[in-house]
């Protein structure tokens, strides 16, 4: 990994994974992960409905449902953050998001990027894809009765 480059680890810190998301909507994960965000980065409760909103946005321009029980909503140009950040969470439901295989989402990337690092930005997107193609990862990760575990699967894909 050179220096540049961001790892995985570094932009989904292990106290933004949430194993239990209880969301059963778009609008509700989407809260949900940015909650989680908002101590890190400082948003109140305006801030969370707006980058919600334009992360709503976003994905009725085109789903980012991967497949595979994966998705990342995410936001560029996001001007409460300095650097590329993110939360996980996992569902035990699902939720529709549009993937192209037809199967709900069960495991979120909520990806939130700075104006002027859309490099770093597609580096942590591929990263995620890379990891949603491999089913024994994603399967792993939303089986783990530990989801402090995913450290080790994205140091793999950092490694990658």
């Amino acid at each position: 990994m050179s220096s540049q480059e961001i790892a995985l680890t570094q932009a989904l810190a292990e106290e933004h994974r949430v194993p239990d998301l209880q969301g059963l909507s778009a609008d509700r994960i989407i809260h949900e992960l940015l909650e989680v965000l908002s101590e890190s980065i400082g948003l109140d409760e305006a801030a969370i409905e707006v980058v919600k909103k334009s992360v709503l946005t976003r994905e009725r321009e085109a789903t980012t449902g991967l497949g595979n029980g994966v998705a990342i909503p995410h936001m560029k140009g996001c001007s409460y953050t300095d650097s590329v950040i993110g939360a996980v969470g996992r569902s035990a439901e699902g939720v529709e998001w549009g993937a192209p295989d037809g199967q709900p989402a069960r495991l979120f990337f909520m990806i939130l990027t700075p104006e002027g690092q859309e490099s770093a930005h597609i580096q942590v997107m591929k990263k995620i894809v890379r990891l949603s193609r491999d089913k024994k990862s994603v399967d792993f990760l939303l089986g783990a009765s530990n989801f402090g575990r995913m450290q080790g699967i994205l140091q793999e894909i950092d490694g990658a």
